[in-house]
């Protein structure tokens, strides 16, 4: 309950700290963290397939494969959220080095866009094309147009990931992005650098985050060189 009062009009997010997960196996370290979330809400479908519960690690693959998305690989993932309204990470092993975590409002950014830029944050709340990554359905297509910023009932929402806005300039039907839309991402992202909070998940810590009011990122991480000790997350 007190989670579930910090992710709604509380400061968005909780850092729980630590489950001892090199007690368990890796199945039951998945069943622990499964019945925690069933505490704060239902789970929601990933991906096309249906899955519930990603593994977050490298496979060796990068974005220039269609269907590859960013947490399948070492490189850093940008300022983004994720579709369901609340996302919760538990972090199993660690990298050799990187792979660090950062977090931040996505309201304040708004707020600091609109003091220094203001005409910026109405560019922000018109549609941007988003590449889905393979994950569409099959009468779908392959890209996605919302808006970065959007209000619902009162409270300001937001939606963002400049890999896949990118990513989507690949497709002949997406519009080139313009000058001023470029220069609100560019603001957007060197603000949310400037406001982060950074830190190193530890083996056992769980992150859980309001997605519409939050948005993270990751470093880019190397592999810990020790046998079977590559960075993972659940």
């Amino acid at each position: 309950r007190r989670i579930q009062s910090d992710l709604e009009g509380g400061r968005g997010f909780a850092l729980i700290r630590v489950l001892p997960v090199a007690r368990y196996s890796l199945d039951q370290n998945a069943l622990i963290f499964w019945g925690l979330g069933t505490h704060l809400g239902m789970a929601e479908t990933q991906d096309r397939a249906g899955n519930l519960l990603h593994h977050v690690r490298d496979t060796g693959e990068d974005l220039s494969n269609d269907n590859v998305r960013a947490y399948q690989t070492r490189g850093a993932i940008g300022y983004h959220n994720d579709g369901a309204d609340v996302f919760m990470l538990l972090c199993l092993k660690t990298a050799g080095c990187g792979g660090r975590t950062k977090l931040v409002s996505g309201v304040s950014v708004f707020n600091e866009i609109l003091r220094r830029k203001p005409d910026l944050t109405t560019v922000l709340q018109e549609p941007f094309y988003f590449d889905l990554r393979g994950q569409q359905r099959q009468d779908q297509a392959p890209y996605q147009s919302v808006p970065i910023y959007n209000f619902h009932d009162g409270n300001l929402c937001v939606l963002y990931k400049r890999e896949d806005i990118d990513l989507a300039q690949r497709f002949p039907q997406v519009p080139t992005l313009t000058e001023r839309q470029i220069a609100a991402l560019d603001l957007l992202d060197k603000i949310c650098d400037e406001c982060a909070l950074e830190f190193e998940m530890r083996p056992g810590d769980i992150l859980v985050a309001n997605n519409y009011d939050c948005l993270h990122a990751r470093s880019a991480y190397q592999e810990n060189p020790v046998h079977n000790q590559n960075r993972h997350m659940l």
